[in-house]
């Protein structure tokens, strides 16, 4: 993949999760609980071997799905530590 496929890739995610998740800004708190949720799942797929077979395509979506996630936080903010200002990258949302 190249660097502009994979920002697409991320892009689409986070997208995706706006779409099923709404845009709410989360807590840290709750950011935490699903960055982790998504890294155990990259996880699992970094170490799968033997009578599982490593398919790195979809490590690749499970990294992508990080991004996406930090991506996420970052556009929209913390609810309680940017209540009266504004998110990091703020994006514009349609």
């Amino acid at each position: 993949m190249t660097r502009q496929e994979v920002i697409t890739a991320i892009e689409s995610e986070v997208d995706r999760a706006y779409h099923k998740h709404g845009r709410d800004p989360w807590g840290r708190h709750e950011f935490y609980g699903v960055i982790m949720e998504e890294i155990v799942e990259m996880q699992d797929e970094i170490f799968k071997g033997g009578t599982i077979p490593f398919d790195r395509n979809k490590m690749i979506e499970e990294i992508i799905s990080v991004a996406a996630m930090c991506l996420r936080y970052l556009e929209t903010g913390d609810r309680y530590l940017d209540a009266e200002q504004p998110a990091y990258l703020r994006k514009i949302m349609d």
